[in-house]
């Protein structure tokens, strides 16, 4: 498992600073939560064992405060080390992250803590300026963000749920279902991923769907 503050030098590794971007100590925080929220809802485990705290401005792991605390409102420089090792799917959330929420300033990503679930019932009963350091849970975050989940990531372990569904929307027999290569069987899983919980009653729009999708793709392995 990762630490808080490898999880922020893969931030900082990504900045942009010839294009003119930059990264204070307030932004990186908010990424950091923003990471270890979606791996629980994607990996169903998080990043780093470090609890994350309901501060004024927002969610913070106190580590990485600590560490950056010079740099709250300024740019931090470039890291003199090389980027952290990640798993595969570990750099597939951090990048999902980062292109979600990397275009966000500071105040922007502060102001929308503020807006969502976790940090807002962690803070019940506190006062707008008081300080805190009360623990936003693990599920409140996995419970939240599920509902935010987007088309084309599958929390890990529901994939072959999503498959039989697909099997059975397609009416493929025993000896096709096995043919399945990994990536049509990616292919699928996002075309069902939303699609399958919000209109389960729609299932020929959905095989029409699937097929589509099939169709697209490289079927060598599938035909």
């Amino acid at each position: 498992m990762k630490t808080a503050l490898e999880v922020a030098e893969y931030f900082l590794h990504k900045i942009d600073r010839d294009a003119g971007d930059t990264i204070s100590q307030l932004r990186l925080v908010k990424l950091v939560y923003y990471a270890q929220a979606w791996s629980l809802v994607f990996r169903n485990q998080p990043l780093f064992d470090e609890e994350i705290e309901a501060w004024r401005h927002g969610p913070v792991a106190p580590s990485v405060v600590n560490t950056y605390k010079s740099f709250r409102r300024s740019s931090i420089p470039a890291p003199s080390s090389p980027m952290p090792d990640f798993s595969h799917r570990e750099q597939q959330i951090l990048e999902f992250v980062h292109e979600r929420y990397g275009n966000l300033g500071a105040i922007q990503l502060s102001d929308l803590t503020h807006k969502e679930d976790p940090w807002k019932i962690a803070r019940q009963g506190i006062g707008a300026d008081e300080r805190s350091n009360s623990i936003i849970t693990w599920e409140a975050m996995r419970s939240f963000y599920s509902r935010e989940s987007p088309i084309g990531f599958v929390p890990d372990g529901q994939e072959s749920q999503l498959l039989k569904l697909t099997y059975a929307l397609l009416e493929l027999p025993e000896e096709k279902q096995l043919e399945l290569n990994a990536d049509s069987a990616e292919t699928m899983q996002i075309v069902l991923d939303k699609a399958e919980r919000q209109h389960p009653d729609y299932a020929p729009t959905l095989a029409a769907r699937v097929k589509d999708a099939l169709a697209s793709t490289d079927r060598k392995s599938v035909v």
